[in-house]
């Protein structure tokens, strides 16, 4: 009885010393909205080489975002484009985005030096709150969980970020 006990009582103390970062956000651009996109399209890909050379193969020394870059994606004529790669910390270095999909034997689609993300596909929820702007592609979905921007390879089906929140 003493041993579940202390368990229990060294679970409870715990609880505060655990923690975890939050990862930065990607930037989603659609019309004149820009959200924050807590799901990250270009990881679907599951790349061998990361955009941004850390040293020792580590995709980033920062905590707040273990990628170790921001994308910058926008929706042009319903479809989502890839428009930017920055490093974490330095966000004025950029990737070459053709020779780093080529780099990991990808053969991108290209509009005006932007990529066309067709392999993306997701319905986006708002993050924790209606009130706010960032949001992700749920592991599980629940009924009141209605999608607020939806892709499916790359074109986007449903856009209602400005739809009026009724309480």
């Amino acid at each position: 009885m003493k041993k579940y006990l202390f368990i229990l009582l060294f679970s409870i103390l715990s609880i505060g010393k655990s923690f975890s970062a939050d990862q930065l956000p990607d930037i989603l651009i659609i019309g004149n909205d820009t959200v924050f996109l807590k799901s990250f399209p270009l990881e679907d890909l599951k790349f061998k080489l990361y955009p941004f050379d850390y040293g020792g193969g580590v995709g980033s020394p920062n905590d707040a975002c273990l990628r170790g870059y921001q994308a910058t994606w926008v929706v042009i004529d319903y479809k989502l484009y890839l428009k930017r790669i920055a490093k974490v910390g330095a966000p004025d270095e950029t990737v070459d985005l053709q020779p780093y999909f080529t780099r990991n034997s990808y053969t991108p689609e290209m509009k005006d030096g932007m990529i066309f993300a067709n392999w993306y596909s997701a319905s986006l929820v708002y993050y924790f709150s209606n009130s706010t702007r960032y949001i992700y592609k749920p592991g599980l979905r629940f009924f009141w969980d209605k999608p607020k921007v939806k892709f499916e390879n790359g074109l986007m089906t449903i856009n209602i970020l400005n739809e009026s929140q009724t309480p």
